[in-house]
Parts: C-alpha cells; sequence; structure tokens
C-alpha cells in the first residue's frame, strides 16, 4: 500500500526543484538518473511470459480435455488478470518516476507516482488473494475432501482469513484519505490514517500464510502410498510456492526500511519488485500441476507419444478399468469402482465416497512400466479435477 507522506518529506515549490530535499553533496538529477526501470521491466516482462503460457495451458486443459472447470480455475483466472493489472500499473508507475530517488523527481512526476500506486495497490489485493484462494481450494480438494480434520479446518481458516485480511487491505487503499485525492495530493487539507502498523502487518501476514500454505499439501503427500520419486515430484511442483516464502520473508526488510525512509518513489519499487515475483510464483503453483496433462494431450496430438507412461496424467487411465489388474488381492470390485470393505476410501462413479482396502498394486508381468496406485490413482483424479 502507498505510503502517505507526511508534509516534511517533499517540497511544494514548482518545477524543476526537487520532490525530496536531496541528501547532504548530491545534487537533484532530472536529466537522466539512476531508475530501478530496467530491473522492473525485466521482472514483469518475465513474470507476465512465464503466467500467461501456464495459464493457458490449464484453461486449455479444462477446456478441451477435462471439460470441466471448477472454482479453483476461475480463482486462478481472475487473479491472472488482476496480476496482469497489476504490473501494468506498476510499470508506468516506473516510467513516471518509479525506482528513481525523490530527490530526482518533480513533484508533479512525484504526485503521479503515488496515484499510479495507489491503484496498483488495490489490484495487488485482489490478485493475491485470488491465487491463495485458488491454492487453498486445490489443497482442499486433493488432500482434505474426506477426512475433516485439523489441517482441513485449518486450511479452511486460511482461505476466509485470507479473504478477509486482503479485502480490508483493498478498502484501506480506497479510503486511506479524507478526501480521497489527498492519497496523491498530500497538500490537500484532510486527514489519513498511519498505514505505517499496516505495512508491517501485511509483510509478515503473507509470510506466516505462505508457510502454512506450503506445509500442508507438503506434510500430506509424504503420507501417501507412492513412491519416493513420485512424491519427490509432487513435492516440487508445491514446493514452487517456497520462492513466494522467501519473497514475503525479504519484503519484511524493504517494508521496515520504507516505514522509516523519505525516499517513497526509490523504495516502494524496491518492495514492488519482491511483490511481482510473489503473484507469479503463486501463478505458477496454481498451474503446474495440471502440466503433465497437458503435456501428454499435445504429444499425443501431434503423433509423439507413441510410449505410454503409467505415471502420466490421463483420463484414460483414470475411466479405463486396466484387464491385467483384475490380480490386486482378488478384488475385480475395484475395476468395477464398486464399494468393499475397509478403512481406505475410494471415489465411485456417481461422485460418492466408499471404503477401499489398501491393495498393492502388481506390475504386469513382462512390462518394465509400473502400474499406479491406489494413492497415485487418487492424486491423479483428484489434480485433473475430475468428480
Amino acid at each position: 500500500m502507498a505510503k502517505i507522506p507526511s508534509q516534511a518529506t517533499y517540497t511544494l515549490t514548482s518545477p524543476p526543484h526537487p520532490a525530496l530535499t536531496p541528501p547532504p553533496g548530491v545534487t537533484p538529477n532530472f536529466e537522466q538518473p539512476y531508475t530501478l526501470l530496467p530491473y522492473v521491466e525485466l521482472t514483469i516482462a518475465g513474470g507476465i511470459a512465464i503466467t500467461s503460457v501456464l495459464v493457458a495451458a490449464r484453461m486449455f486443459v479444462k477446456t478441451r480435455v477435462v471439460k470441466q472447470y471448477l472454482w479453483e480455475d476461475w480463482s486462478c483466472l481472475f487473479g491472472y488478470v488482476c496480476y496482469i493489472v497489476f504490473v501494468s500499473l506498476e510499470w508506468r508507475a516506473g516510467i513516471r518516476g518509479g525506482g528513481t530517488h525523490q530527490w530526482n523527481l518533480t513533484y508533479d512526476d512525484f504526485k503521479h507516482n503515488l496515484w499510479i500506486s495507489n491503484y496498483s495497490d488495490m489490484f495487488y489485493c485482489m490478485s493475491i488473494a485470488s491465487v491463495k484462494l485458488s491454492i487453498l481450494l486445490l489443497i482442499t480438494r486433493i488432500f482434505l475432501a474426506v477426512n475433516r480434520n485439523v489441517l482441513f479446518w485449518l486450511t479452511h481458516l486460511l482461505m476466509w482469513t485470507n479473504t478477509l485480511f486482503y479485502g480490508i487491505a483493498f478498502f484501506l487503499a480506497i479510503f486511506a484519505c479524507r478526501p480521497r485525492h489527498k492519497i496523491w495530493s498530500p497538500e490537500v487539507p484532510g486527514q489519513c490514517f498511519d498505514s505505517k502498523s499496516l505495512y508491517i502487518t501485511s509483510a509478515t501476514f503473507n509470510t506466516v500464510s505462505d508457510l502454512l500454505m506450503l506445509s500442508v499439501p507438503i506434510h500430506m503427500i509424504w503420507k501417501l502410498q507412492m513412491s519416493t520419486k513420485r512424491k519427490l515430484g509432487v513435492s516440487a511442483i508445491f514446493g514452487t510456492g517456497a520462492f513466494a516464502c522467501i519473497c514475503a520473508i525479504v519484503r519484511i526488510f524493504f517494508e521496515f526500511k520504507l516505514i522509516k525512509s523519505s525516499d517513497f518513489t526509490y523504495v516502494h519499487m524496491e518492495t514492488g519488485l519482491l511483490g511481482y515475483a510473489e503473484v507469479a510464483s503463486g501463478l505458477i503453483c496454481c498451474c503446474l500441476p495440471i502440466l503433465p496433462l497437458f503435456w501428454h494431450h499435445l504429444s499425443h496430438s501431434t503423433g509423439s507419444g507413441g510410449h505410454h507412461n503409467n505415471n502420466a496424467l490421463t483420463l484414460d487411465r483414470l475411466n479405463k478399468p486396466k484387464h491385467n489388474q483384475t490380480n490386486r488381492g482378488g478384488h475385480e470390485s475395484y475395476d468395477a469402482h464398486e464399494p468393499v470393505g475397509g478403512k481406505s476410501w475410494v471415489r465411485l462413479d456417481d461422485g460418492s465416497i466408499a471404503p477401499m482396502p489398501r491393495i498393492h498394486p502388481v506390475e504386469p508381468e513382462g512390462s518394465d512400466e509400473r502400474a499406479l496406485t491406489r494413492d497415485e490413482a487418487a492424486l491423479n483424479e483428484a489434480i485433473i479435477g475430475m468428480k
């Protein structure tokens, strides 16, 4: 959220006077000042390129292959749109002086920077809230759909807490000052709330929520009956959220720097760089689980996927019974999706949950491919989003 500087941190004189008194011995440079804009443009361009490809692949799979949308898909798409608006506004702020030391800017450029930053704060709140909601919905559906244990309620608590927190932050960005235009025109008479404590609260909340969101799926993955290689692969997918955690932790340092500094235009862009990466990492984490199915569909549609991989996320493997699976401990009913006794569970064709005993797969004779375990098949089905 844009910091509202006090009247002591800028000058009201007309250009070419600086928007902030420079440090002793420093001469304002209005022509070619040092700026963070090249780093901003590189970060934004890379984030847009990667997230656009991944979101497009996710929506392609949901539209052409699975032919079914879930709430997490719409939340991810909305978060992506808000992310694009957010970084576009930040790029525009950089063009008008964001990332430049404030004493190298005119007062008009400084005011314009505050105005754009206020709107980018709103879209940051919407983008990060939507992306986190999409991830939490995915975690709940994959790992916590049956047993309503402590992790189930913790995940739901995170959903509501994230939504409430970023909703409040969104409205605080709108109503930070009375009258509202005092946000970008500090010389206007009025009142603004002290936002310094909000910066640290926001950074701390991001860090804690990101760490909790990362720990829940990793904990659940290593409780499943899967090979170690498979566990490492799935953990790596959700582990991309670790980069968002790192960004959130580093942002705490820069938020402390921001509230102590009068050089708003420069320090705010430093924190912004971490914000771009944080949201982009969340979008990547949203889309990576569906990529194996996208790649499988693409390779088979182009005729290059002749070799069938038992670990691929394919609809055929989840829908069609296997002729060589009738030996699963004598439980032919598994292939027919019929309920049997036991302590574990399986999803039936009608969408209901039925008990299933722990069944260890038997590798097909004469084959070097390993059949999916029950947990792997259930995980594949959940990731794809089949009901």
